[in-house]
């Protein structure tokens, strides 16, 4: 079963609530027995793509998004951890 866990914050950078944020998804999707977790970001926010790559994920896809994105390579890119083996 496919199940969403979303978030959306602005914050100023630096401050670890995002990435306590995620900390707290990955304990739901473990919880939930989530074999796999995927994010979408903005290609160039190399601020969450250190996050997620210090947390595990690693790049999965990349796209050009661009009635998602307005500005900048208008790329979004899909991170994947995995959680619990198939």
């Amino acid at each position: 079963m496919l199940e969403w866990i979303s978030f959306a914050l602005l914050v100023t950078t630096g401050q670890g609530i995002a990435t306590q944020l995620l900390i707290n998804c990955l304990g739901q999707a473990e919880k939930k027995h989530a074999r796999v977790v995927l994010i979408e970001r903005h290609e160039e926010n190399l601020a969450s793509a250190g996050m997620m790559k210090k947390a595990g994920f690693y790049i999965i896809d990349r796209f050009y998004d661009p009635d998602k994105r307005e500005s900048g390579s208008r790329c979004s890119v899909i991170f994947q951890k995995d959680i619990l083996p198939e």
